[in-house]
């Protein structure tokens, strides 16, 4: 049985390697609770293996706990592993040769998933105590079990899942095993806040130079008339002329797309942007462009710093296979700070997930002066 079990377990794994996606692992981190429901198709067997007990349906409940702890990253993909315990409930049931009986089961199991988006499928090893009931209220015995499955997170807290289990045990003497198969739906509920796990584009206005200080008039008695000034003695007139400057002058530019928890870029929306900052490095030629990438406010300082590095070394990548020169492009990634959005909003967060391109131009400026 154990090894029946293990080999479903590792193949399930190397199937998850092997179609391994850009996924970001800390969407379903952390504590989480869930309840299942479903049914249980069970039978009993000999220690022949040939059918005692023929199978029948029945209703199965579940209770469901754990800790996800996080993931490995992978280049640009990641893995969930976890642990967790259990509580199954397989209901009373009548088979068709007369005998009724039902079964419990709880225990601890590994977890080994890879988030596709909002998608986790998985697979489970685990071993607990299980034990008939009625008729079969004699039959107790420790095993393994497997389990694949699939969750869908539809909000930052709660989650949607399938599962199909398969888990045996025999009686202390082997002549009688119950084999239960078990199909069970359920929603688990995730107590801590995930990170940003999407990226989106944000326009982000130059910041408004601060308005100089008005400086107040001085409190006290007015000061004595100044004495009379003799009259200026004449001078030559001078002549005017204008003359050019050179004015540094910041430049902004609105950010770039990207698709959820990615850093890939993504053109779809912002091929004519990639356009006018190309036309934009051409028409300046002394120009730098900066490029600072930014994440908002959920999840650890030191993923969203990386996160947003990634995002600008994807911009400078696209604008140097262009054929603009590396030493004209800098890149930063700023994590969460400098927020543009409110954070405690999915709007704000949106707004707060950007990349902003910035430059100074030196722009020539006439000024007229005397000689």
């Amino acid at each position: 049985m154990f090894m029946s079990s293990f080999r479903i377990f590792i193949v399930f794994v190397v199937a998850i390697l092997m179609n391994i996606s850009v996924a970001q692992a800390s969407e379903y981190a952390g504590g989480y609770l869930g309840v299942k429901a479903g049914t249980n198709t069970s039978k009993a067997t000999d220690a022949s293996g040939a059918t005692a007990i023929s199978s029948k349906r029945t209703v199965a409940y579940f209770m469901q706990g754990g800790y996800l702890q996080g993931g490995y990253n992978l280049d640009l993909s990641a893995v969930v592993v976890g642990v967790g315990a259990y509580y199954d409930w397989n209901a009373y049931t009548k088979h068709f040769n007369g005998i009724g009986y039902g079964s419990r089961s709880y225990g601890f199991d590994a977890k080994l998933g890879v988030p596709l988006g909002d998608w986790l499928p998985y697979a489970k090893l685990g071993r607990g105590k299980n034990a008939g009931t009625y008729d079969l209220g004699y039959i107790s015995q420790s095993s393994p079990n497997t389990a694949v499955g699939i969750e869908y997170k539809f909000s930052n807290h709660w989650s949607t899942v399938g599962e199909y289990k398969l888990n045996k045990f025999s009686s202390q003497d082997g002549s009688i095993t119950i084999h239960n198969k078990t199909i069970t739906l359920g929603l688990n509920y995730y107590f801590n806040e995930p990170p940003e796990t999407e990226a989106a584009a944000a326009i982000k206005e130059p910041e408004p130079i601060p308005e100089l200080a008005t400086i107040p008039e001085p409190i006290g008695p007015e000061p004595e008339s100044p004495p009379p000034v003799p009259p200026a003695v004449p001078t030559p007139p001078v002549s005017e002329v204008w003359k050019t400057f050179m004015e540094e002058k910041p430049v902004s530019i609105e950010g770039t797309n990207f698709a959820r928890g990615s850093a890939k870029l993504e053109l779809k929306a912002g091929k004519e942007l990639m356009k006018d900052v190309v036309d934009f490095v051409a028409a300046h030629p002394d120009a730098h462009l900066e490029l600072i990438g930014y994440t908002d406010s959920r999840g650890s300082e030191k993923l969203n710093k990386k996160l947003s590095l990634e995002r600008a070394e994807s911009v400078k990548k696209y604008l140097v296979d262009t054929g603009i020169s590396a030493d004209r492009i800098s890149v930063t990634g700023a994590g969460s700070s400098n927020p543009v959005g409110d954070n405690n909003t999915s709007e704000g967060r949106a707004k707060n997930r950007r990349v902003e391109i910035r430059s100074v131009i030196k722009e020539e400026k006439k000024v007229r002066v005397t000689e």
